[in-house]
């Protein structure tokens, strides 16, 4: 059947289903909600009887064997299901003449024992989780004496508190508080429920079979409409009679806007859907929209008046978005508990014609979306649905209305960063999607995810940066609509990713999303985007011969490489700007690192299923490229002092930190000792052989130009001086720095200054190696009086030196090790035992790379110390260095072994990534000089 036909038969079928006083849903049946009605006793002749017996069958013929119910993937959602199943049966028990309620009930009850244990309150729960599960399990235990033990209950004991201590009773008792009407049943014993009585529709609270039952069971006078609603429930919704219900009834307008939109922006016309049936289902949407001053029936949720204003604006029908417009008129910013309305609205105004008036609201909207996406993976789960892939559909559908908006200069108005933030966001989107087709080319082998992804990829395929690697998408698109075409005329169950109190599926919306997906087509990519990002893309594209030739690269696809430099150019803009922040007065040099470091990072992050979001990624490629920087100041500028002048300059440095750390704060009681002790590591250094700075070092000038006066070389010093407290206020005045735990902070301090510590050590025993005499030819020069062993030296000031440490303790920071109570002297221990086998790993293949261009310089290398001597071939060098390192990264992975279960998998898995980014360092100096190479950049 052609895709028109089925487009037009679901149309056909949705109008069918939908029609009469109450409407319908296409959606699958509740345990929660049917286990409520189970439960609901109305007093007939004096006696109390059970109103809806089908239901209470329901539950008994839905048990599993394994003695849960509703069993899936997310704990979250088998938990409340078998917890109100179970508190169903328990009712039941003393009036019900079945012989095996009470195995059922010891069943059910093993079975959540076990399930408990394993749910986490993290991430994004269930709207409204934290008050019901905690009600139905009081209710046990007063009730039934069956009480649960598992690690997260005090947590979601304390979440309930917490959310009930925010209940307003005057919001509620003047219909004002809707969210709180759609949770009744978690609300007994604490509200008049006889107040409620105005605030019902068509008989229902919220139109949730649930909270409407608790309203019936608990109002002093029998409420004969909201009965009839419930047995409406049960007669129209998707049980047909079975006693199974829904979670929410009636789902009309919420089906009808979703499938009706969804079909029409993939290419289906007004003929193809039908005539006859669009204005009859326009007609629903626009009575809907109108009435009560354009707030469309609360049934649906947060973001149904956007559904609507999607709907009848595609269709030329009059819908001003000026309701949605209101929420983000405030510069503040609202929490939100999941991004779909969000983008849902942003969509209806960028497609208005009133979007001229809605500017700066437009703009608030997408600074939302894309702050949520660059905070990182854990900040975009929607509490609406379980799949991902949807709310990736949805970022990008919002964002890329803005940016065509922008494109057809509808919108001039719009702050460029905010447009390539938004690019960034959706082009990241488009390449995490193709690198997760699985081998049967679907998306997690799901009808509906593979759908959403399809549907995403077409959307953000006509960006013109994608043209080198548009032969993968098409093929990435053709493969996936194969797939899905084999499952598009099956009677299959839709899947439940759907949320409401727990999750559903809806059989119209998994049809048309299918339908949309085989439709849809990639549009014009004429849209001038390129100007804002990069000035050549095959520029862009050119070090992707050198990437390929490494090791872990070597069947990496051509087009991922390519799909990743480009990546990593979208963050050069913002790096460039964070870079001159760390070196204002180095504005006009060329930032040689921005078209390397940034690839690194995208590249590490994507292999590993992008764990680490766009914030963190600029925060390391920022410390990269600082570390570049202080390289070449150390160099240009730092060296060509006295050494003497270099060694007050060194010792001066944690007196520049206190500085820095006490410019317009107050002190805290703990510095002073802090400080002490970071002062003392630094005196403990190796350097015994250092030149020991003197009061007439001004005086000493050593090599330094011996035409520079006094006086000069004073205010050169006193340059340099402010230029190290500048690095150093960057590095401290952070975001992350000033939310991190304390002893994160204070392990920070101590990277800090050992690290710019390192670097003037390090010039000082360059500037000794380079006072020897010269090597006989053909060998290199071996350090008199070594300041340390090898094996010292590299695990500590030449580590220091690689920002190696610092960027560990920083990444921690931004992971917030020690607030999710991972944090234990053995892990912050273990943690920085990772940081310095892996500095010292990429010190080794550093100085692997550089011996040539350091023996004709006189920088110091780990081959001039004396455990070196007597190897003067090259290859020989070589090989030795290599062999250390190998030894060093068995250390690395050790060490990283003993850390996992001691830290939290998220910071676990991106210490992952991290380590995978310095090996791509270290394969690269395998190749080449890489400071070289920046050098030709």
């Amino acid at each position: 059947m052609a895709l028109q036909q089925l487009a037009n038969s679901l149309v056909n079928d949705l109008i069918r289903d939908h029609g009469g006083h109450y409407g319908g849903a296409s959606i699958t049946c509740s345990v929660y909600d049917t286990a409520w009605l189970s439960i609901l006793v109305k007093p007939v002749d004096g006696q109390a009887t059970w109103l809806f017996p089908c239901c209470f069958d329901y539950l008994l013929a839905t048990q599993h064997k394994s003695g849960g119910w509703a069993l899936g993937d997310d704990v979250a959602d088998t938990t409340l299901n078998t917890v109100a199943a179970l508190y169903a049966i328990c009712k039941h028990r003393a009036s019900k003449n079945v012989s095996n309620l009470y195995e059922r009930i010891k069943s059910a009850s093993q079975y959540l024992q076990d399930n408990l244990q394993r749910l986490r309150i993290s991430g994004a729960l269930p709207a409204g989780f934290e008050l019901l599960l905690p009600t139905l399990l009081t209710n046990l235990e007063q009730e039934y004496d069956i009480m649960f033990e598992f690690p997260a209950k005090r947590e979601l004991l304390k979440m309930q508190d917490e959310r009930r201590g925010r209940f307003d009773l005057e919001r509620l008792y003047t219909g004002s508080d809707h969210i709180t009407l759609n949770y009744l049943e978690a609300f007994i014993g604490h509200v008049d429920f006889d107040t409620l009585r105005p605030y019902k529709v068509f008989g229902s609270m919220m139109a949730s079979p649930s909270s409407t039952t608790a309203y019936l069971m608990n109002t002093t006078v029998w409420d004969a409409e909201a009965e009839e609603y419930l047995r409406k429930v049960i007669m129209l919704g998707p049980g047909k009679g079975n006693g199974g219900v829904p979670s929410v009834f009636p789902s009309t307008l919420f089906e009808y806007s979703w499938v009706v939109s969804t079909l029409i922006e993939s290419g289906f016309t007004y003929t193809d859907l039908g005539p006859a049936n669009l204005t009859s289902i326009l007609k629903v949407l626009h009575q809907a929209f109108s009435s009560d001053s354009g707030t469309v029936g609360f049934q649906l949720g947060p973001d149904d008046i956007a559904g609507c204003v999607i709907t009848l604006t595609k269709f030329g029908v009059a819908a001003s978005p000026r309701q949605l417009a209101e929420k983000y008129s405030s510069s503040a910013r609202f929490e939100m508990s999941s991004l779909s309305p969000n983008c849902r609205d942003l969509i209806a105004m960028c497609i208005s014609d009133e979007r001229y008036l809605y500017a700066h609201q437009i703009e608030h909207a997408a600074r939302i979306i894309c702050e949520a996406w660059w905070r990182g993976p854990d900040s975009f789960e929607d509490q609406r649905i379980e799949s991902r892939h949807y709310s990736m559909m949805l970022i990008s559908k919002a964002l890329k209305s803005v940016i065509d908006a922008w494109c057809q200069k509808l919108l001039p108005g719009i702050p460029l960063q905010l447009l390539r933030d938004s690019i960034v966001v959706v082009f990241q989107i488009l390449v995490r999607l193709l690198q997760a087709q699985g081998q049967d080319a679907s998306w997690g082998g799901r009808r509906e995810s593979t759908a959403f992804a399809l549907i995403t990829i077409n959307e953000i395929a006509s960006l013109s940066i994608v043209k080198p690697f548009l032969d993968q998408i098409k093929d990435s698109i053709q493969r996936g609509r194969t797939f899905l075409s084999k499952t598009l005329t099956c009677r299959t169950r839709p899947e439940s990713i759907w949320i409401q109190k727990v999750s559903y599926g809806s059989s119209a919306l998994s049809q048309a999303f299918s339908l949309a997906a085989l439709n849809s087509s990639i549009g014009d990519a004429s849209c001038p985007i390129q100007e804002l990002l990069f000035e050549d893309l095959q520029a862009v594209l050119q070090p992707s011969k050198f990437f390929s030739q490494l090791p872990m690269f070597s069947s990496t696809p051509v087009w991922c490489i390519a799909a990743w430099l480009i990546e990593g150019a979208l963050f050069q803009h913002r790096l460039g700007e964070r870079c001159l922040d760390g070196f204002p007065q180095r504005v006009k040099q060329k930032l040689k690192y921005l078209s390397i470091i940034p690839f690194t990072w995208t590249a590490s992050n994507i292999i590993h299923g992008a764990p680490i979001g766009p914030n963190t990624m600029l925060e390391m490629m920022a410390i990269c490229a600082l570390a570049y920087q202080i390289d070449d100041f150390i160099e240009i500028e730092v060296a060509h002092l006295p050494s003497s002048a270099i060694a007050t300059l060194r010792l001066s440095i944690p007196k520049l930190f206190r500085e820095v750390e006490f410019e317009g704060s107050e002190t805290r009681a703990n510095d002073e000792q802090v400080h002490s002790n970071t002062d003392e590591k630094i005196q403990n250094m190796p350097i015994a052989n250092f030149t020991e700075p003197t009061s007439s070092w001004l005086h000493h000038q050593g090599n330094s130009d011996a035409s520079e006066t006094p006086n000069a070389l004073e205010a050169r010093f006193e340059h340099i001086s402010r230029e190290l407290k500048g690095i150093i206020r960057h590095l401290w005045q952070a975001p992350y720095v000033r939310t991190t735990a304390h002893h994160s902070r204070d392990q920070l301090k101590v990277t800090v200054v050992s690290f710019i510590t390192a670097h003037l050590i390090q010039t000082e025993q360059s500037k000794l190696l380079a006072a020897q005499p010269p090597a006989e030819e053909g060998r290199h020069k071996t350090l008199v009086n070594p300041p340390s062993s090898l094996l010292t030296w590299v695990r500590t000031v030449s580590s220091d030196h690689t920002i190696g440490p610092f960027a560990v303790a920083a990444f921690c920071c931004m992971y917030g090790h020690g607030f999710d109570g991972s944090s234990s002297p053995q892990s912050n221990y273990i943690l920085q035992d990772v940081a310095h086998h892996l500095a010292s790993l990429c010190r080794l293949y550093n100085d692997y790379g550089s011996i040539t261009r350091d023996r004709a310089e006189d920088n110091l290398n780990i081959i001039n110390f004396p455990e070196f001597q007597g190897h003067p071939d090259e290859i020989a060098l070589k090989e030795n260095l290599a062999s250390i390192a190998e030894y060093e990264r068995r250390c690395l992975h050790a060490s990283m072994a003993e850390l996992r279960p001691l830290v939290s998998e998220k910071l676990h898995v991106a210490l992952t990534v991290f380590c995978h980014t310095a090996e791509m360092y270290n394969q690269m100096y395998m190749l080449k000089d890489l400071t070289a190479t920046f050098n030709k950049l």
